[in-house]
């Protein structure tokens, strides 16, 4: 599974590869500031007595993948969609520090 991160003005938009699946093969969930992407690949079997697999690079069983959002983020706030074996997930860029300002002493 390869992950893309792109952070924008205003928003994260993140990228997984899940050649072969749905979006029905795949399950999000968020705890805290933890979004959790996991699923399972299943791998062809041969039907035939006969034959059997000389090369099999493709990987295949249950994985998972956590990334960080910001703090508070809600899961309304978050929009996933799949396209082609791409899993797309946008939420907001976190709020950034604020400045630190001098206040005089009267």
């Amino acid at each position: 599974m390869h992950l893309t991160r792109i952070e924008h003005e205003d928003k994260n938009i993140v990228t997984f590869e899940l050649a072969g699946l749905t979006k029905q093969d795949v399950d999000l969930s968020l705890h805290e500031n933890l979004l959790t992407i996991s699923g399972s690949l299943t791998t062809e079997k041969t039907t035939q007595e006969d034959a059997s697999h000389l090369v099999c690079e493709r990987r295949y069983g249950a994985f998972s993948r956590a990334i960080t959002v910001p703090a508070g983020l809600k899961e309304h706030e978050i929009k996933a969609s799949m396209e082609h074996g791409v899993l797309k997930i946008e939420f907001p860029k976190e709020a950034k520090e604020s400045e630190t300002k001098k206040i005089t002493i009267a």
